[in-house]
C-alpha cells in the first residue's frame, strides 16, 4: 500500500463511526444527493460504489430501484459500519485499482468524493472498464475548484496527511474517460460540484 492510500485508510478508520456528523460527511452528502438525483436506475441493476465509505450512497440509490449493491473501500472501519447498516448489500475491503470482481459484472460503477484520493487513477479507469458490462456506466463525482484555487490546492495536498492526491479539472477527468475507451462522456457542474459520466463501449 502506497503512502497516500495508507493515509486515506488511517484517516477514514478514525472517523468511520461518526462520519456522517463530521464536516466532511456533511459535505459528501450533497454529492450523494446530486448523484441520486441524476442517475437513471432500473430494477435488477448491479452497482459497485468504489471508496464506498459507510454505504450511504448505495442506501440512497436503493431508494430508487431494487438494485444489487456492492461497495469496496480501503478503510476496514468504514466497511464494518457499512455492513452493519446495510445487511442486504455486499461490502469488502480492497483497493480501487484491483478488485476481485468478474469481467462485465456491473451496470454502474460510482465514485463519490474519492477520485482525488486515487494514486493510480488511470489504473482505476481500466479496472472500471473491465468490470462494467458493455453499455454500463461509470460516474465520478468530485470537487472542482476554479483554476487558480485548484492550482493552489494541488501545491498544498502533498503536505497533508489525509490521503488527498490531486484535484482535477473537467478536461483532465474527460481525458481519463476518453483515453480508457469510454464513450458518451458528459460533465455536469453545479458550483464546485462536478459529475462526470461515461459509457463502456458495447460489443459489436
Amino acid at each position: 500500500m502506497d503512502k497516500k492510500t495508507a493515509e486515506s485508510r488511517q484517516s477514514y478508520n478514525q472517523k468511520a463511526k461518526t462520519y456522517e456528523d463530521t464536516p466532511e460527511g456533511r459535505f459528501t452528502l450533497s454529492y450523494n444527493l446530486l448523484i441520486k438525483e441524476q442517475v437513471e436506475l432500473k430494477n435488477g441493476d448491479t452497482i459497485l460504489d468504489v471508496a464506498c465509505g459507510n454505504g450511504r450512497l448505495l442506501q440512497m440509490l436503493a431508494q430508487k430501484a431494487r438494485i444489487k449493491a456492492y461497495g469496496i473501500d480501503v478503510s476496514e472501519e468504514m466497511i464494518k459500519t457499512a455492513r452493519a447498516a446495510n445487511p442486504g448489500m455486499g461490502f469488502l475491503v480492497g483497493s480501487a485499482e484491483t478488485t476481485p470482481f468478474e469481467d462485465n459484472q456491473f451496470d454502474l460503477v460510482t465514485v463519490c468524493c474519492a477520485f482525488h484520493h486515487f494514486t493510480q487513477p488511470a489504473a482505476f479507469m481500466a479496472e472500471a472498464d473491465r468490470i462494467l458490462k458493455p453499455g454500463g456506466r461509470l460516474i465520478i463525482a468530485d470537487p472542482c475548484l476554479p483554476p487558480v484555487l485548484r492550482q493552489l490546492e494541488n501545491l498544498i495536498l502533498p503536505f497533508l496527511k489525509m490521503g488527498d492526491v490531486k484535484c482535477y479539472s473537467p478536461k483532465e477527468l474527460t481525458d481519463f474517460f476518453q483515453k480508457n475507451g469510454f464513450i458518451k462522456v458528459t460533465g455536469t457542474k453545479r458550483g464546485t460540484q462536478l459529475i462526470m459520466a461515461g459509457e463502456k463501449r458495447r460489443l459489436l
